[in-house]
C-alpha cells in the first residue's frame, strides 16, 4: 500500500469530496452534525490523520466545520465563495492577464448584467443601489484609497441584483482583479480623485437608468464606463501591461472570519506577488517561514496544504527543501465554486444565461483571431468526428468544444470563466450514463457535433452574426433535448 504523503493527500481529497457529496444529497442541512471524528473515521475507513486532512478541505470549502467538545462533530455550514474567488485571482495573475484581457471580460459580462437588472429591478433593489451611491459620495477619511476601493461596490451589487449567482461571483472576481491594477498605479492621488469623481457621476447615471428601466441606456453607460476605466488604467501600467502577480486579495475585515492558516496562506500569496517570484522560485524554508510569520509548524503546514491544494506552491523535503512556487491551476477552485453554486441553488436557466453571455463574447474574440497561427487548426480538431469515442465519454467530448472556444480567445479571463460554466454544466445538468439508451446518446451526440461544426464554419469564414445565431440556437435547444432523454 502506498503510504506516501501524496497518496494520503489524494485519499483525503476523495474523502472530502464524499463528505461534500453526502451533505449535498442531504439537502445541505446547515447546523446539523454530520458525525463525530470517531464516527467519520469508521464510516470512511481512514486514519485520523487522513480524516483531519479531509476535514481541512471541507472547512476550506465552507461546507462544514469541526466543532470540538463533548457535543462536537462535523457541523454543516453555509459556504463562502471568498476562498475560491481569491484562488481565481491568483490563477489569473499567474496567467499573465493584461489590462485589455480584464476590460474585455468586464465588457462581455457587466453591460449584459446591467441590462438584466434594469429589466427586473425592484423598489428594494433601487434603494440598495442608491444607498451604494451615497456611500461612494462619502470617501473614507484615510489616505491611499484608489478608485476601485470606492467604486467597486456598485458593480458587485449589480451582479447580486441580477439574481444569477454565477454572474455575481464572476463580477466579484473581476473587481478584485481590477483593484490589483489600481494598487499598481503611481499616477498620484489627484489623478485618482479625478477618476473617482468621474466614476461616481457615471454610476449615478447608471443607477437612474436602471431605476427607470431604461435597459439600453444602462447597458451603454456601463460599457462606456468600463472603456474609460480601461483607458485610465493604461495611462500608468506597471510590469509591461501585465497584472501584478498579487497572490492574495485584500479581504480586510473578512480576514477575521478565516482560520489562521488561511490568513497565513493569503499572506504567503501576497509575498509571492510583492517579491515577483516565478515558477520554481524558493519562497523560504519551513523554519524561515515559521519565523517570518510568527507561527507554529502546525499552522504553517496547514497553510501549505491549502496552497498545494490550489497548486500555488509546494513544500519540498531534503537538503534543498523549502516552499517553492508552482504553476497554479483552476481545478480546485472550480470544484469549490461548483459546491458554492450548488448551495446557492443554481438552476439551468441561470447557468444558460451566463453561458449565452460568455460564449457569444468568446465568438467575437475567436473570429478576430481566426487567422492567428494554430487557431483554425485547433478549432477544426475540436469538432472533428469521433466515431470510436466510447458512449460514456460522449458528453465530455461535446463539452470540450465549448472549453476550447474559450481558450482560443487568447483571453485567460474568458477562458477560465467558460471553463467554469462548462464544468458546472457537465457536473450539475449532465444525466448519468445509462439514463438514455446508447443509440439515443450517440444520436444526440451527433446532433451536438453537427451544431459545433456549423458554429466553427461560421467563425472560420468570419461571419460573426451567423456564428452567434447558431450558438444561441445550440445553447437554447441542447439542454432541453438532453433532459428530454432522461
Amino acid at each position: 500500500m502506498d503510504v506516501s504523503p501524496s497518496s494520503g493527500a489524494k485519499l483525503a481529497a476523495r474523502v472530502a469530496r464524499q463528505i461534500e457529496a453526502e451533505v449535498i444529497a442531504a439537502g445541505w442541512p446547515v447546523g446539523q452534525i454530520f458525525g463525530s471524528e470517531a464516527e467519520l473515521m469508521a464510516r470512511f475507513q481512514v486514519s485520523r490523520s487522513v480524516l483531519r486532512e479531509a476535514i481541512r478541505l471541507v472547512e476550506h470549502h465552507r461546507v462544514a466545520v469541526m466543532r470540538r467538545g463533548p457535543a462536537g462533530g462535523l457541523v454543516v455550514q453555509a459556504p463562502d465563495a471568498l476562498p475560491s474567488a481569491q484562488a481565481l485571482v491568483i490563477y489569473l495573475a499567474h496567467a499573465h492577464t493584461t489590462i485589455d484581457d480584464l476590460i474585455s471580460a468586464r465588457l462581455v459580462l457587466e453591460p449584459a448584467t446591467a441590462a438584466m437588472v434594469a429589466r427586473t429591478v425592484t423598489d428594494n433593489g433601487i434603494a440598495r443601489l442608491r444607498a451604494a451611491l451615497e456611500r461612494e459620495a462619502t470617501p473614507p477619511d484615510f489616505p491611499g484609497l484608489e478608485l476601485l476601493d470606492v467604486s467597486d461596490e456598485l458593480h458587485v451589487l449589480l451582479g447580486e441584483l441580477s439574481g444569477n449567482p454565477v454572474l455575481a461571483l464572476f463580477i466579484e472576481v473581476l473587481t478584485l482583479l481590477t483593484r490589483q491594477h489600481t494598487e499598481a498605479r503611481t499616477g498620484g492621488r489627484a489623478v485618482s480623485e479625478q477618476a473617482s469623481e468621474a466614476a461616481r457621476r457615471t454610476h449615478r447615471a447608471i443607477v437612474e437608468a436602471t431605476a427607470s428601466r431604461d435597459v439600453t441606456r444602462a447597458e451603454q453607460l456601463l460599457a462606456a464606463h468600463l472603456s474609460a476605466l480601461g483607458m485610465w488604467l493604461r495611462e500608468d501600467v506597471q510590469q509591461n501591461g501585465h497584472l501584478r502577480q498579487a497572490g492574495g486579495v485584500a479581504a480586510g475585515s473578512r480576514h477575521n472570519q478565516l482560520k489562521l492558516a488561511e490568513v497565513v496562506a493569503d499572506r504567503i500569496q501576497r509575498n509571492i506577488a510583492r517579491e515577483m517570484l516565478a515558477e520554481g522560485d524558493l519562497i523560504g524554508t519551513e523554519q524561515e517561514l515559521m519565523n517570518r510569520y510568527g507561527i507554529s509548524r502546525a499552522v504553517l503546514r496547514e497553510a501549505v496544504r491549502l496552497l498545494e491544494y490550489h497548486s500555488i506552491s509546494e513544500m519540498r523535503r531534503g537538503p534543498a527543501g523549502g516552499l517553492y512556487v508552482t504553476r497554479p491551476t483552476p481545478d480546485a477552485s472550480i470544484e469549490a465554486i461548483t459546491l458554492y453554486l450548488e448551495y446557492q441553488g443554481i438552476d439551468a436557466q441561470s447557468l444558460r444565461a451566463v453561458r449565452n453571455i460568455i460564449e457569444l463574447g468568446c465568438i467575437d474574440s475567436v473570429v478576430a483571431r481566426r487567422n492567428v497561427d494554430g487557431v483554425a487548426r485547433r478549432l477544426r480538431a475540436t469538432v472533428c468526428a469521433r466515431p470510436a469515442t466510447p458512449d460514456a465519454m460522449l458528453e465530455e467530448v461535446g463539452f470540450e468544444f465549448h472549453a476550447d472556444l474559450g481558450r482560443l480567445t487568447g483571453n485567460p479571463v474568458l477562458a477560465l470563466f467558460l471553463q467554469i460554466v462548462t464544468a458546472i454544466t457537465a457536473r450539475l445538468f449532465n444525466p448519468p450514463t445509462g439514463v438514455a439508451s446508447a443509440p439515443e446518446r450517440r444520436a444526440f451526440a451527433n446532433e451536438i457535433d453537427l451544431a459545433h461544426r456549423g458554429i466553427a464554419e461560421a467563425i472560420l469564414i468570419g461571419d460573426t452574426a451567423v456564428a452567434k445565431r447558431r450558438m444561441m440556437l445550440h445553447l437554447d435547444s441542447a439542454p432541453a433535448d438532453w433532459w428530454q432523454l432522461t
